[in-house]
């Protein structure tokens, strides 16, 4: 990202130190927030600098738009060469948890003007934050695995719990990450989520996606439909938003 626009260019190879891992991307998703900092990367900035990192943790060293950043924060790789101190080999598949940690601080992969992201050819990473991939799984799926963590951790953060009913507004990845956790973390026989979907935007129907993930209730504009077959049950315990 360079001046608002994405740029193709040749960059130094990056080198890992101690305690990171030199990696090559063999997978990397495009979030939606990658196309808010294509057009919006200085109030991001302002977004971070005017909140509080959590207790006990450092302040995110923020990116500087005005310099080019690499980004992709969603990816699966190998890991090619190793810094002292680690305990990944060379060949390994991992994800990883997008951040590097090194003296300076803490550095958002993919929002950082000193680590590229997964639209590199190559990046470091920290090593103790890397889980290796197990064998076999398409580096396509693997690079699934933030986003994924997304919805993990707002059904967490939701307090929902069995016996109780959620609210999902909103049907992109991270959306159908939340309604996948739920459906393996809350559904009973007599329980299903409810989702908001914005019908008015001309999105396609959810036809094809209820049947696999049994969703109980799709609203948009001005429609409503219960499913069959659906019946909300228990108290309502929040929103999730995606």
């Amino acid at each position: 990202m360079r001046g608002g626009r994405l740029e193709v260019d040749e960059l130094d190879d990056p080198v890992p130190g101690p305690g990171q891992v030199l990696v090559r991307t063999l997978a990397c998703g495009i979030c939606g927030s990658d196309l808010h900092a294509l057009h919006h990367a200085p109030e991001m900035v302002a977004m971070s600098e005017a909140s509080s990192p959590p207790p006990g943790m450092p302040a995110p060293v923020l990116m500087d738009p005005s310099r080019d950043v690499v980004m992709g924060h969603e990816f699966c790789a190998e890991v090619v060469a190793l810094g002292e101190n680690v305990g990944h080999r060379e060949g390994d598949v991992v994800v990883s948890v997008p951040v590097v940690l090194d003296p300076a601080g803490v550095h958002p992969v993919g929002y950082s003007n000193a680590y590229p992201g997964g639209y590199a050819e190559l990046m470091v990473l920290s090593d103790f934050l890397c889980l290796g991939v197990p064998n076999g799984l398409d580096p396509h799926l693997a690079a699934l695995t933030e986003p994924l963590a997304v919805g993990v951790h707002a059904v967490a953060k939701s307090r929902a719990e069995k016996g109780t009913s959620a609210v999902v507004i909103g049907c992109g990845p991270v959306g159908l990450a939340v309604i996948a956790w739920l459906m393996r973390w809350l559904t009973t026989k007599t329980f299903l989520p409810f989702v908001i979907y914005r019908l008015a935007l001309g999105l396609p129907p959810l036809a094809s996606r209820r049947r696999r993930l049994r969703v109980g209730v799709v609203v948009g504009g001005q429609h409503a439909a219960l499913l069959p077959g659906s019946r909300p049950s228990g108290p309502h315990r929040g929103a999730l938003r995606s």
